[in-house]
Order: C-alpha cells, then sequence, then structure tokens
C-alpha cells in the first residue's frame, strides 16, 4: 500500500481579488510567507508521501505558471484539466488512475492546494492516522478543525459517536451530519454546542473504495471515467483525456459523495425486517447486533472474536 498526495490546485480565488487573479490565482501567491501557498502544500506532503506519489491536478491555463512553481521539485505528476469540473470529476480520475497505475489498495491523501497550516508536526501526524483509518475500515476519512469564532465562509461537520483514536491526541469520531455553511445566528449556536468542526476540505480513502462509491452514487460521472481508463497507458491518452474529461458531469465531492455515504460516517439507514420474532436487537452509531433471544449467552463469542482480530473500535 503506497499514499498519494493528491494536492487540487485548479481554483481561482475570486476572494482574495485583487491580489488573487484569473492568471495568478491565490495558490500561486505567497500569501501567508516567502513561498506560495502551493509550494507550502507540498512540503506539508513530501514527509507523507515521495514526490513521484504527488499529484497536482491544475488547470491548462495556468499549468505553465504551476510547473515553473514546482520545478525544484523533481519528479511531482502534474495534470492539467481542460476545463474544469469541479472537485469529484479530478478525485475520481486520480483514483482511477491510481488504481490503474499503481494499486486500489493504495491511500489517497486529497488536499486543497490553499491552506495555512502552522503546526506541521501535528498535520503529518494527524493525516498518517487518517490513512491508517481509512486503511482498515474501508471508508471515507475527512479533517475538521476546531471553530475559534462563529465563522460564516465555512462549511461544518457534526461529529458523532468518538473512536478509539490510532494515536494519542488524535480524535476520530463518525460523521453524524454535514452542514453547509451558515448564517451567523447558526454559526454561533455550532460553536457553543461544541459538537461541531470547520469542514477543512481534506479527504483520506483508498482508490478504490472511493471509486466503487462513484459507480454507487454517481453513475455517469462514473462511466466517463471508464471511457478515460480504456486509454491509460495508451498513444492517445491525453487526448482523450482533454476530450473526454471536458464533458464530465461538474459536481462537487461533497455533494456528490460525501453527503451520500453509509452509516459510518452520516449515521442514515433503513433496516427492514420481515416475519421474524423474539429477537434481540441493538442498535449504536457503529455496530447493529440482532441475535435470536435464545443466543443471547453467545454474544460474548462474538467480544472475544472482535479482540483476536484486534478491533479494538469496537470493544
Amino acid at each position: 500500500m503506497k499514499i498519494h498526495g493528491v494536492i487540487m490546485a485548479g481554483g481561482r480565488g475570486t476572494r482574495f481579488w485583487p491580489e488573487s487573479r484569473t492568471k495568478r490565482p491565490k495558490q500561486l501567491i505567497a500569501l501567508t510567507g516567502p513561498k506560495a501557498l502551493l509550494e507550502e502544500t507540498i512540503e506539508r506532503i513530501l514527509p507523507i508521501c515521495s514526490a513521484s506519489n504527488i499529484h497536482i491536478v491544475t488547470g491548462k491555463d495556468i499549468k505553465d505558471k504551476v510547473k515553473k512553481l514546482i520545478s525544484r521539485h523533481k519528479g511531482i505528476n502534474l495534470i492539467a484539466e481542460p476545463k474544469g469540473r469541479n472537485t469529484a470529476p479530478c478525485i475520481g480520475y486520480m483514483a482511477s488512475r491510481i488504481s490503474y497505475f499503481s494499486s486500489p489498495e493504495d491511500v489517497m491523501v486529497v488536499l486543497p492546494s490553499d491552506h495555512m497550516v502552522k503546526n506541521r508536526k501535528k498535520f503529518v501526524e494527524t493525516i498518517l492516522a487518517g490513512v491508517e483509518a481509512a486503511s482498515k475500515h474501508n471508508t471515507v476519512v475527512t479533517i475538521g478543525i476546531t471553530p475559534s469564532s462563529p465563522n460564516t465562509g465555512y462549511g461544518y461537520i457534526q461529529m458523532g459517536k468518538k473512536i478509539k483514536s490510532i494515536k494519542e491526541g488524535i480524535n476520530l469520531h463518525h460523521v453524524k451530519s454535514f452542514k453547509e455553511k451558515p448564517n451567523i445566528e447558526t454559526a454561533k449556536e455550532f460553536l457553543e454546542s461544541g459538537e461541531y468542526l470547520w469542514n477543512a476540505g481534506m479527504f483520506i480513502v483508498k482508490a478504490g473504495v472511493i471509486f466503487s462509491e462513484i459507480k454507487k452514487h454517481m453513475p455517469e460521472l462514473h462511466k466517463g471515467l471508464l471511457e478515460i481508463g480504456k486509454h491509460f497507458g495508451k498513444k492517445d491518452e491525453w487526448a482523450v483525456f482533454d476530450k473526454k474529461f471536458a464533458i464530465l458531469p461538474s459536481e462537487s465531492i461533497d455533494f456528490g459523495i460525501i453527503e451520500k455515504l453509509s452509516t459510518t460516517l452520516t449515521g442514515k439507514k433503513l433496516i427492514a425486517l420481515l416475519d421474524v420474532n423474539d429477537l434481540i436487537i441493538i442498535d449504536t452509531d457503529d455496530v447493529l447486533l440482532i441475535a435470536d433471544k435464545k443466543s443471547d449467552q453467545k454474544i460474548k463469542e462474538i467480544v472475544e472474536k472482535l479482540k483476536e482480530k484486534k478491533l479494538d473500535e469496537y470493544l
């Protein structure tokens, strides 16, 4: 299993205008120090994966500027979208590409290119804990930031049941819900409740897992990605990419996939039982137990099996 850094660097940064412009978007500007935001992002991810496993996805119109900016980092992969199609096509394409050229078991760390992170050591520890969780549970891990104010410029993540931490000091939770950018009154309620985090827009997931979720929830996108994937490694690969990618459905990964995921992330599920009786049913955030009442004494056998398999988060 390899770790891949997928850096999304195709945005325009309109909120930073007039400093940020179409031909000089925010990720190419040194807003927080001597280095551009994209350079800072690369340096944060280098302790986690090699340069050859870093993939920067940008737009054709700024490809040359990005290429020049990252020139001192040898081996980084640069992919230029012919047309911006939002984050779901970008992430789906990279999941397909990594699965084909490496392995669907490889883990993708998907990052925006415009964040400022002061504590790099803590960032690396958090990402590595997320990689382990994503690999172990075959699910999507998203990163939340403890809010310092009732900010209306961010989406929010409502935390669910706490999961046993993989690393001390790193808190893992099921996601109870995702909330769009709130008004100021709602943002204050979120802050006061202590249940909400700012949505950092970072995702950690196996390439094969997210591609399967795209197949399930975004079939049209999945079909288009399969057409592109048929030409991986062939002479016409990039010509087909330019033609097909430009017409993929434009959708964010949040709306298209993340908010539709199964109960391990959102707590939404339907369970239907027919023609049954004398059952024990215990439903928690992360475990559903259904057993015959006559087998209640065997429940401890499940606990022993969980111990054997070291699935401590369920104990």
